[in-house]
């Protein structure tokens, strides 16, 4: 059996071939490699290209909508996940972030996008959560309002 090696480090600020290739003996053999790699975004990914006769394509993202990965253009192709490390925004933090008067539901996710770093797959589970938990209600115009003062 051969031992395959794993370069030392962290990934993150490599280049895609060399985050994947070791030694480089396996990863550089292919004439195209599509690399995927996590976001800070829940179900995000980067997708870089290496060509061997072509230019590369520019990073793009992609989004995880089950059964597919899907093209998103709103991605952030820089915001790559680190092991372990957590999330940028919990359910209270956007809990506050809504006024006690309620907010479009578009606008709260445009501010916590702004305030909190929030994308929009960890803003939807969030407010499922928030919802689940009887502590936002949503009107039938989609503005959402905080229900009686609870605590988390």
């Amino acid at each position: 059996m051969r031992a395959t090696s794993v370069s030392p480090g962290a990934k993150s600020g490599k280049f895609a071939i060399d985050r994947m290739s070791g030694s480089g003996v396996m990863g550089r053999d292919p004439d195209a490699i599509l690399t995927l790699t996590d976001l800070e975004e829940d179900n995000t990914y980067s997708c870089e290209t290496t060509l061997r006769a072509f230019p590369s394509m520019p990073a793009f993202g992609l989004r995880w909508d089950f059964p597919q990965l899907k093209p998103c253009a709103d991605v952030d192709v820089e915001g790559i996940r680190e092991p372990g490390r957590k999330r940028k925004c919990d359910e209270k933090q956007l809990f506050d972030l809504l006024p006690r008067d309620g907010l479009k539901g578009s606008d709260w996710m445009d501010q916590a996008k702004e305030e909190l770093g929030v994308g929009r797959t960890v803003f939807y589970e969030l407010v499922k959560k928030l919802s689940e938990g009887n502590l936002v209600f949503k009107h039938e115009d989609g503005s959402w309002q905080r229900m009686a003062a609870r605590k988390f």
